[in-house]
């Protein structure tokens, strides 16, 4: 199963930024907007990526083996909201 979380409207902040998912579950980040963009989760860094996304139509694919939340935001827009959290059961 996949969610899908997406850069839009001015390109500064995420459509679906608190969602939830099942353990197991894969979520795709995806670049609809102008860029660069990038997912980083703070506490856990091994789950997004610092590489930055200059293509509209980018993906990253996070899958979550753990239940907990995950609080997740692009590094260059984060200053502008450009954050959120995954609630994974």
């Amino acid at each position: 199963t996949h969610a899908f979380v997406s850069a839009v409207n001015d390109g500064i902040h995420w459509e679906n930024s608190t969602i939830t998912v099942d353990v197991g579950e894969t979520v795709t980040f995806v670049n609809n907007e102008l860029p660069p963009h990038n997912v980083v989760f703070a506490d856990n860094p091994e789950l997004g990526s610092n590489d930055l996304q200059f293509v509209q139509g980018d993906t990253i694919d996070v899958t979550f083996e753990k239940a907990g939340d995950y609080f997740f935001q692009c590094d260059p827009h984060a200053g502008a909201g450009m954050k959120g959290v995954i609630h994974v059961s």
